[in-house]
């Protein structure tokens, strides 16, 4: 399967082919615009460290650069199988490619430095966005999807090709398509994904998928039925067989929660009559669940919704028959054992007696009750009118102003008509129909020609072929569809290059943390490094003050203790009492030891002494 994009055979930007990616720019040939646009292509260029560690004070003409070279890049990596790093560069590019689409005037001047002067795109800068998103940039993720997706005939739901869907489905919102032509674009592709997911389970996210064909298409019943055969397949894929009573009464509840996602989607599609036929289903196994529970009167009232639901329903209509049996026998068992015991007054039922007496009292009430309530007659109305509507839609015909529901039972009955005579092929079908149509003027103005077709598929189990919107052919879908082939390598690792990495406003909280433990390891480290220092000065300033006492030098000894104690570690140093009491001492020898004025040099040291030696005196010696 590919896919394209309507109208994408009229192009102002290039093909998308691998050349465009891997080989230099096109040259600015063909018109203005076509040219216009090979300069826009051929800006592309790398950002350096600074451009992209700043995401501000930047051109519209270097933002635009830079979202080219980082989207061509993310191509170049994906063709190789290098995802990891394909996806950081379009998650750049998109991010810079937003940052662009908010400054304004960006494209203005955009167009006017790389558009010429007599190119549309130049007068028309809105222009010129719009073709960059839709003829390279979507188309790019098309042809990357049909690169992954063109040859095989299932995906799973984790499969490479899903990621551009995802990219594409992104982009669209701020492209000029209109709703109808990102239906066709997508409907296909999202088909493949709602079959993925259901395939894995993967209930949520399937109805997720559903519900987004249901918004682009919001009158396709087809759509509409998907999303409800999803909704009732999770339904019944909770359910599992159990002779348990206590698992079936769980079971019912877990079914009454299905029904009421069901009963939303009810409210949606009102003549949707397949919702009201999974409701009806739904009703029936709670039924079933609920009198394998042994809550006989329950179960009827659930079963007797389904019949209202669809009159028709062959296994609910056999299991009313069985309930019915099953609760008459219950009371009438129930009587028989009252009037034996009669006014016994030492007998006495056990508490699963009176549970069975409870059960039988109750009886046909509740269902008695149910069936003459407005809300089962307006419940069985929508129910009709729905059928009758779905009916009419799925043939494809239109809706009609006025009488619809009229006309609608008109055409069932007419078809009815046509069943109960079992034509043998078309011809038969056609000839059936056209007596009908005689006899009814109404019918007569529909188209018999797609009734004929809808009669044959069922019928005659031929193929129907789609009532929808109109879709591409298959042949403008190939001729047209861009495709880039994908390396045949097993995918390979690699994530976003570092230095890219670290630039980008991507994992801020993990860099900061980085930043944090490279700061506390630097300062940890110049810490330590001062430390060792000072403890060696001082370890020098130390032996030098031994040596001086030792040959019996007062200024020596004076002059290291000074330079011990302008040596300040963190660490606390045992020896400071010591080497401040010889400092002491030492000042007072040698000042008595001058017999003239002391020189500049000598009142510096006694400053220096004065300031950084402590002057409590100690009686420790080094």
């Amino acid at each position: 399967m590919k896919i394209a994009r309507p109208g994408s055979s009229l192009r102002i930007f290039p093909p998308i082919s691998e050349s465009l990616f891997r080989d230099e720019a096109p040259l600015p040939t063909g018109s203005p615009d076509e040219r216009t646009a090979r300069n826009v292509l051929a800006s592309a260029k790398k950002p350096g460290a600074w451009k992209r560690l700043t995401h501000r004070h930047r051109t519209p003409r270097e933002r635009c650069a830079t979202v080219l070279w980082l989207f061509a890049e993310a191509v170049r990596v994906e063709l190789v199988n290098r995802w990891q790093r394909a996806d950081f560069f379009f998650d750049e590019a998109a991010a810079e490619f937003d940052r662009l689409n908010r400054e304004p005037g960006a494209w203005d001047s955009l167009a006017r430095e790389l558009g010429e002067p007599e190119a549309n795109l130049t007068k028309h800068p809105e222009q010129l966005r719009e073709l960059l998103v839709q003829e390279y940039f979507i188309d790019t993720h098309i042809a990357l999807f049909n690169g992954h997706a063109a040859e095989r005939a299932e995906l799973a739901a984790g499969e490479r090709a899903f990621a551009h869907l995802a990219r594409l489905q992104t982009l669209l919102p701020i492209s000029s398509l209109s709703l109808a032509e990102r239906h066709a674009l997508l409907q296909q592709p999202l088909e493949r994904l709602v079959a993925a997911h259901e395939n894995a389970k993967g209930w949520a996210a399937a109805i997720q998928t559903a519900e987004t064909l249901v918004e682009l298409a919001p009158k396709d019943i087809h759509h509409e039925n998907r999303l409800v055969d999803i909704v009732f397949s999770r339904a019944v894929s909770k359910l599992r067989a159990s002779d348990d009573s206590a698992v079936n009464r769980d079971q019912a509840l877990l079914l009454q929660q299905q029904i009421a996602a069901l009963e939303g989607l009810q409210l949606r599609f009102a003549d949707n009559g397949d919702v009201y036929e999974s409701l009806a289903g739904l009703h029936h196994l709670r039924g079933v669940k609920l009198a394998n529970a042994g809550a006989l009167s329950d179960a009827l009232l659930e079963v007797q919704k389904a019949l209202v639901l669809q009159p028709s329903f062959p296994a609910a209509i056999e299991t009313w028959k069985q309930l019915v049996q099953a609760l008459e026998n219950l009371q009438k068992q129930i009587a028989e054992l009252e009037a034996k015991m009669g006014g016994q007054a030492n007998l006495a039922l056990s508490e699963k007696g009176e549970e069975l007496r409870r059960m039988a009292t109750t009886g046909f009430k509740k269902v008695t009750a149910y069936a003459k309530s407005d809300v089962a007659v307006k419940l069985a109305s929508a129910a009709t009118r729905a059928r009758n509507r779905s009916l009419w839609r799925s043939i494809g015909l239109p809706e009609p102003l006025v009488d619809w529901d009229n006309r609608a039972a008109a055409l069932l009955a007419g078809m009815n008509r046509v069943a109960a005579q079992q034509p043998a092929d078309q011809p038969a079908i056609a000839a059936e129909w056209e007596e009908i149509q005689k006899g009814d003027p109404p019918l007569s103005q529909l188209d018999s020609e797609a009734i004929c077709r809808f009669l044959a598929s069922r019928l005659l189990e031929e193929k129907e072929e789609s009532a929808r919107q109109a879709q591409p052919s298959a042949e403008d879908i190939q001729a047209n569809a861009p495709m880039l082939r994908i390396s045949k390598d097993e995918p390979r690792g690699g994530g976003a290059p570092f230095s890219f990495w670290l630039t980008s406003p991507i994992d801020i909280g993990i860099k900061g943390g980085w930043a944090a433990a490279l700061a506390l390891m630097l300062t940890a480290t110049t810490l330590h490094l001062r430390e060792t220092h000072l403890r060696q000065q001082r370890a020098n300033a130390y032996a030098a003050l031994s040596a001086a006492v030792t040959r019996d030098d007062p200024r020596a000894a004076l002059e290291a203790a000074v330079d011990f104690f302008a040596a300040r570690p963190i660490a606390q140093d045992g020896r400071d009492f010591g080497v401040s009491a010889v400092a002491q001492e030492s000042l007072v020898r040698w000042i008595t030891q001058q017999s003239g004025e002391l020189t500049a040099l000598d009142a510096r040291l006694i400053d220096r002494f004065r300031q950084l030696v402590p002057q409590k005196p100690a009686n420790n010696n080094p």
